[in-house]
């Protein structure tokens, strides 16, 4: 069976044959096993070395080491049919040849699917496939949206988005039952339809980069469960800020709320992110009030103690205390008190900035877990600006 298979390898290679002329390789080796198919390969091999017999016998002068490069893949096929289908086996011949002579991508869509399988660490088939099916299931305004996103390199089509974390995402939700990889994409094209509303809203020319944090959806990805539908009911928000001509975002995931034990224990809903929201906003207001206040006494004791009513000035003349301070000591209070409500605001509005939570009063009981107002508790303020916009250090070359 082996010599009388009828199978030309040299259309093989050029593509000119259809699978159904490997399922006849097939169906011929397959009563043989593994040596059969050994020995049909080691046949079209001799046959090959020897196309160019009838000019000379001495080694074989066709199969030299460019001829082999192109021989080789068509031999591998030939080996796949062992453990794969026909088509299977011919699809990943031209996959192959395909991918050594294109210079560009074939469509927009085959450039996001590169760049998605990149982000999925994708290293076989198996995984890969997971990942392209994912992407075919989402319904085709996602898949076109999550294209457009994918693709944006930020010189001719700007902004390009650097996803921090997309990777972590795609691992969670594969290794999460409760979620899947369609989810994860969707969740990908609401985060991205957040940031163009929050880009409109900036009123700022758009940047080359944009940097999206995606660290709180991978935790999400992680924890959601059991039920299949509580990931897609998360619901997020968008924090951005501009560094030079680079845009940051980072995801902030408020969490459903669940009855009974659930996996995520850090979770506190959307109550106490609003909580919190609101009690500093609220604490900025009064600081603001209170350093308006205690600096414009300063500024009117200082160059305007004319406008002061006599009747407090009365007070103050001749060195006379009022609540036992004279008028340099109240001037010199209320400006020392002024700079101490603005430390405070510029504390917590930084702390804000950040994304992290102050907690008063129990609001979480546990900050650096309330995932939904928390994000950088370990690092303090200030570690949101000394790490790089994905939250790595930067490196002496970035500097250059």
């Amino acid at each position: 069976d082996s010599l009388s298979v009828d199978f030309q390898f040299s259309q093989f290679l050029q593509a000119e044959n259809v699978p159904a002329n490997l399922e006849v390789v097939k169906d011929k080796m397959k009563p043989h096993g593994d040596e059969g198919f050994a020995f049909f390969c080691f046949r079209i091999f001799a046959q090959m070395c020897g196309k160019l017999g009838t000019k000379t016998l001495v080694g074989s002068a066709f199969m030299t080491e460019p001829q082999f490069q192109r021989f080789r893949p068509g031999l591998d096929a030939l080996q796949n049919l062992k453990t794969s289908e026909a088509s299977t086996a011919y699809n990943a011949f031209l996959l192959f040849q395909g991918s050594k002579a294109l210079s560009r991508f074939a469509s927009p869509e085959h450039h996001a699917m590169a760049r998605l399988l990149c982000l999925g660490s994708a290293s076989d088939h198996t995984s890969g496939d997971a990942i392209r099916q994912a992407f075919d299931d989402l319904v085709p305004s996602d898949k076109a949206a999550l294209t457009r996103w994918l693709i944006a390199d930020g010189i001719t089509s700007k902004p390009g988005y650097v996803l921090c974390s997309a990777p972590d995402v795609i691992r969670a939700a594969q290794e999460n039952p409760a979620v899947g990889l369609t989810p994860a994409l969707s969740m990908m094209v609401r985060v991205q339809e957040r940031c163009d509303v929050a880009s409109s809203m900036l009123l700022r020319p758009p940047t080359r980069k944009v940097y999206v944090h995606l660290k709180e959806l991978a935790s999400w990805a992680q924890d959601a469960g059991p039920s299949p539908d509580e990931f897609r009911q998360a619901n997020m928000n968008v924090r951005s800020e501009d560094l030079g001509d680079t845009r940051v975002f980072t995801v902030q995931v408020v969490r459903p709320k669940r009855s009974g034990n659930s996996k995520n224990k850090g979770n506190h809903g959307g109550s106490s992110s609003c909580c919190c929201m609101i009690f500093e906003y609220f604490l900025m207001f009064i600081l603001f009030l209170a350093t308006a206040a205690c600096g414009g006494l300063a500024a009117v004791l200082k160059w305007y103690p004319d406008e002061i009513p006599d009747k407090y000035m009365d007070y103050l003349d001749d060195g006379e205390t009022f609540l036992g301070l004279t008028q340099t000591q109240t001037m010199q209070g209320s400006a020392a008190a002024s700079a101490v409500f603005m430390l405070l605001f510029l504390l917590i509005w930084c702390r804000r900035r950040c994304g992290e939570c102050c907690c008063p009063g129990g609001c979480c009981e546990d900050c650096c877990t309330c995932r939904s107002c928390c994000s950088c508790c370990q690092g303090g303020c200030f570690s949101c600006w000394r790490e790089g916009a994905c939250g790595y250090s930067r490196l002496e070359s970035d500097f250059i």
